[in-house]
């Protein structure tokens, strides 16, 4: 049956209510941030949290009961053991607390007990833009600091399985760079044209990609008229590949904290949804990132 696209956040809430309580564990539980997002969610009846971290968690947070934390004072042990519980299919969605990005990572790129499921992990993020009247996904704007072509490549299929999985069937992907002309002294925008190529040839599939397009073109279909740009997906990119982990970041943050976009983010390629959160991020993009996780879960 064909699924019915997510075009809001308000979509991802509405279908994590509906396909919930899946259950979350929350690796290395030590801070209130992370949990109250957690205790929220579980309010809201998206998830049951595993809260993996400080043993002394219940007399702190009284609306928890000790069956939902697991004592772990080593952030290191905490990561791990986390991360087993969603290898075992004790867990559905793992979500990074007060742990360094390191710590959580190592056990979730483990060859042993770890959950990666692709050749490369990548981060994305999704936003819901005032007046735009679809989502728009940046990738990677977390994980891969300089990506190669063959990365870019990998990070591309990543990023089109995600869309796949918002129902969002062959996805308009525009590779972003400052021109939408190919430029050798603009290393990106070659790389663009060489992926671009790599599409057509099926090295990447269902999806829909042109590049390099600026950002304007991206998502203005005046602009596209004006500049006399012919392309299938100008002005109705639904994702956006960039061309390192600086310029991800700053697109989607300048989008967040300047565009008023509401936001949440995952990590993708792995085997069991995967939250990795920045300290700063707002407790609603936290709960946005969970209530994601739990709409990927259930797709399983």
């Amino acid at each position: 049956m064909k699924k019915t696209p997510v075009k809001s956040m308000n979509d991802i809430i509405k279908q994590a209510k509906d396909r919930g309580p899946k259950r979350c564990v929350v690796a290395g539980a030590y801070k209130e941030s992370e949990v109250l997002s957690a205790i929220k969610a579980r309010e809201m009846k998206i998830i049951k949290p595993i809260f993996v971290g400080d043993p002394e968690l219940k007399s702190k947070f009284p609306e928890i009961s000790q069956d939902e934390v697991i004592g772990e004072s080593s952030p290191e042990e905490a990561a791990r053991k986390a991360v087993q519980l969603c290898r075992e299919g004790r867990g559905d969605i793992l979500l990074k607390g007060s742990l360094s990005t390191s710590d959580f990572l190592k056990p979730v790129l483990s060859d042993e007990y770890g959950l990666k499921n692709a050749p490369l992990l990548s981060h994305i993020v999704v936003l819901d833009i005032p007046n735009l009247n679809r989502l728009l996904a940046i990738t990677d704007g977390g994980m891969c600091i300089a990506p190669s072509i063959g990365e870019k490549m990998a990070i591309l299929q990543n990023g089109v399985n995600f869309m796949h999985s918002l129902g969002i069937d062959k996805p308009n992907v525009g590779i972003l760079s400052a021109i939408e002309l190919v430029n050798p002294k603009i290393e990106n925008t070659i790389d663009a044209a060489i992926i671009e190529k790599a599409v057509k040839r099926g090295q990447v599939s269902g999806c829909v990609v042109d590049g390099p397009l600026a950002f304007d073109l991206m998502v203005s279909e005046h602009a596209c008229k004006v500049k006399g740009i012919e392309s299938p997906v100008c002005g109705i990119v639904d994702l956006i590949l960039v061309p390192d982990i600086t310029t991800g970041n700053s697109v989607a943050k300048a989008l967040m904290y300047l565009g008023g976009a509401k936001a949440a983010g995952m990590i993708l390629g792995t085997k069991k949804p995967v939250v990795m959160l920045s300290r700063a991020d707002k407790p609603e993009i936290k709960l946005n990132s969970i209530a994601l996780g739990v709409v990927l879960s259930s797709q399983e």
